[in-house]
């Protein structure tokens, strides 16, 4: 029993060794502080969640799924010679059984102090640049405030990211002086940055935390779930559309000015055609639009099991009935089809999908509510 014991507590300080790392990529590769090492840092977290899985006892079926899984993130390193897929295997099979309380602290206010420290830097003058003034490719130049991160989007972003894992932390004790609050913070900021999607996946987050805390009930509402699996699917679809006609058809043309040139940016440079099922070495490239990066960037097949993923998440929520799980993965879904930088080619922690599958990768596609 004392060896058991002794086993898991070495699992626990790996583990939480390769989050601080992983949080100290996310903190540098979006700011304007350059980490020395940083690939070096990257494999040094690898091998420690690595390390974990060795203290971890699975079953026989959780064994298959982590084959099946580390044998997808293989092949796409392998064709792409990029380890972001077999990266996040890893970390999320090694977090089996940790304690997704202290975790989700840890990310918390690591990610805090991180942002706190960023932007007093760019105020005072030391490191990074507080106002940065060009051309965003709205015709123009525009002073928007980066505060140290390396694009104002990404000050925004943070923000919706600081507010998922505190709701998701203290939801249940919060009233309408934090709503409210946050509300006003998130309309001053947008004055800051004039990031229209971080603004918009802050207040999403902000109101349906509002609603699930107020009205309870709306956790049990198969509809709610429903609604978002409809969601993921449009966004998608509006991405196949873009990629296969670009603004020749009329809906993308209409939806192409809504999201701000996304979808002509997925025929342009990611186009459907492109495709396929596995990467090209020089498949990697930039392109806003998240699901364009992801089936032109790591392929269809990559792509489609990422899809089937959060279907299967989102039932899995509907089983626990975890209405502010569901908030962050559709906030999520939003950032990444507005903005894959933030989410995609960088820490593991970018992507709260990878934190939401923490202790639950191994109970989708069953009936196990608990």
């Amino acid at each position: 029993m004392q060896i058991i014991k002794k086993r898991e507590n070495i699992g626990n300080v790996l583990f939480f060794a390769g989050i601080l790392l992983e949080l100290l990529i996310m903190m540098t590769d979006h700011s304007q502080i350059t980490l020395p090492f940083r690939g070096r840092v990257s494999h040094l977290a690898f091998v420690l969640f690595g390390c974990k899985i060795l203290t971890t006892d699975y079953s026989k079926r959780e064994w298959l799924i982590i084959a099946l899984f580390g044998a997808l993130g293989a092949a796409s390193y392998f064709t792409c010679k990029d380890e972001y897929v077999i990266r996040a295997v890893v970390m999320v099979v090694c977090a089996k059984n940790i304690n997704l309380d202290k975790t989700a602290k840890a990310v918390f206010f690591t990610a805090l102090a991180g942002t706190t420290l960023i932007i007093l830097l760019s105020l005072a003058g030391v490191l990074g640049t507080a106002v940065d003034i060009r051309n965003y490719g709205r015709g123009m130049e525009e002073a928007r405030w980066c505060l140290g991160f390396s694009h104002a989007n990404n000050v925004h972003d943070m923000f919706w990211y600081l507010l998922s894992f505190f709701f998701l932390l203290n939801n249940k004790n919060c009233n309408w002086k934090h709503y409210t609050f946050f509300t006003a913070a998130n309309i001053a900021l947008y004055f800051l940055t004039i990031s229209r999607t971080g603004v918009i996946v802050a207040q999403v987050i902000i109101l349906a935390a509002a609603l699930f805390h107020y009205l309870p009930e709306f956790h049990q509402k198969m509809w709610i779930y429903l609604l978002s699996i409809f969601g993921v699917m449009t966004t998608m679809f509006l991405t196949l559309l873009g990629g296969l006609y670009g603004t020749k058809n009329p809906l993308v043309r209409f939806f192409n000015r809504l999201f701000t040139e996304r979808l002509q940016m997925v025929y342009e440079h990611a186009p459907v055609s492109k495709w396929t099922l596995f990467p090209q070495p020089n498949s990697l490239l930039y392109v806003d639009n998240g699901f364009a990066w992801l089936f032109y960037g790591y392929g269809i097949v990559v792509g489609t099991a990422y899809l089937a993923i959060i279907i299967a998440l989102i039932y899995r929520m509907y089983q626990k009935r975890d209405g502010i799980a569901l908030a962050i993965l559709i906030t999520t879904i939003l950032v990444t089809f507005m903005e894959s930088t933030f989410i995609f080619n960088t820490s593991l922690l970018c992507n709260p999908v990878f934190f939401l599958l923490f202790n639950e990768w191994y109970h989708l596609g069953t009936n196990d509510s608990k």
